[in-house]
């Protein structure tokens, strides 16, 4: 009886221990974007790709949570479209992290700014600028990117 109820309390905390992990797996932030790029981004991708610079008039400002943007700021030789979670770390100042189309499919750096990429594993990149700002992009699937910047 009591090797019965030890067995008991064993599967029930393996059980919740699983139950935990796969919610921090669930909630993590590349998987978050990784998911909203699956259900969203063949239908975004056929808006955007024909659209002149500007907000297109046929993408809602707000998929699921998700904040649309685009600047005409962040044109540069390679335009973007962002579409953003925010977040805030507790010791590292504001996080941000989310994903952006990349008509040419170019990599680029957080809100379109002109940083140097730095090459970090297959399709993933890092980059820093002179404030201390820095951050990090990597490759999703064709013209889609995942990006992290501490600010």
């Amino acid at each position: 009886m009591k090797n019965v109820k030890k067995t008991k309390r064993a599967v029930s905390v393996i059980a919740w221990a699983a139950a935990i992990l796969i919610l921090f797996w669930w909630t993590a932030p590349e998987q978050r974007v990784d998911r909203f790029v699956g259900r969203y981004g063949a239908e975004l991708e056929e808006i955007l790709k024909d659209e002149p610079p500007g907000i297109p008039t046929d993408v809602p400002k707000n998929l699921g949570g998700v904040h649309y943007q685009y600047s005409h700021n962040w044109l540069g030789e390679h335009p973007m479209d962002e579409f953003g979670f925010a977040s805030s770390a507790f010791l590292h100042g504001r996080q941000y992290y989310g994903c952006y189309y990349s008509p040419d499919d170019v990599p680029r750096g957080f809100q379109n700014v002109e940083v140097t990429l730095v090459p970090d594993g297959k399709d993933c990149w890092t980059w820093r600028d002179d404030s201390g700002n820095h951050g990090m992009t990597k490759k999703i699937t064709d013209r889609w990117y995942y990006f992290e910047a501490w600010l």
